[in-house]
């Protein structure tokens, strides 16, 4: 997950441990350290994440730039990705759609509602 609200962080944790998810969750707070990391597992041939949960408004690169990389890599170009994003934006949506996300949708704005993003990441997974 690349996310720089940590608040966002923790419903996204409280969503996996409430649907009862084997994951293991890794953590970034900006696009510069999720490219670093696929980077480096790209030099070291190991397995890229079944999946990405991806912000579009980060620090250092944004989402877009972050997807932009992912669907450029040799080796993650397969991983999938699901922004979870508060843009509202048609623009946003379209621009996520022709980079070829797999799941597009607002962050939630209760409790409740986080945790269905539990649900969200079974299906994908």
């Amino acid at each position: 997950m690349v996310e720089d609200n940590i608040g966002d962080v923790f419903l996204v944790q409280e969503a996996v441990a409430a649907a009862k998810l084997d994951v293991d969750l890794y953590f970034f707070s900006d696009g510069d350290e999720i490219v670093q990391f696929v980077a480096e597992i790209e030099h070291d041939s190991v397995r890229c994440p079944e999946l990405l949960l991806l912000d579009l408004n980060l620090p250092k690169r944004d989402g877009f730039q972050v997807l932009s990389y992912l669907r450029s890599s040799k080796h993650c170009v397969s991983m999938r990705v699901a922004i979870m994003t508060s843009s509202r934006a048609r623009a946003d949506r379209e621009k996520s759609a022709s980079l070829n996300v797999d799941y597009y949708f607002n962050k939630p704005g209760s409790y409740e509602e986080f945790l269905k993003i539990g649900d969200v990441i079974r299906e994908l997974i």
